[in-house]
């Protein structure tokens, strides 16, 4: 029984992340967003606190 809430909470999960980031995309793409300097920054978080 744990097996198949944990596998419809990870659906459910991927299924929001679809769901926003086509709603980003949108956003995106609709030239809603405006800044001076566009500079796109992929930050891997593997960097550390020291």
């Amino acid at each position: 029984m744990r097996k198949k809430i944990e596998l419809a909470v990870l659906l459910l999960f991927l299924a929001v992340l679809v769901l926003l980031s086509k709603n980003l995309q949108k956003l995106v793409s609709s030239g809603n967003v405006t800044a001076k300097n566009k500079i796109i920054v992929l930050d891997s978080g593997h960097g550390g606190c020291r």
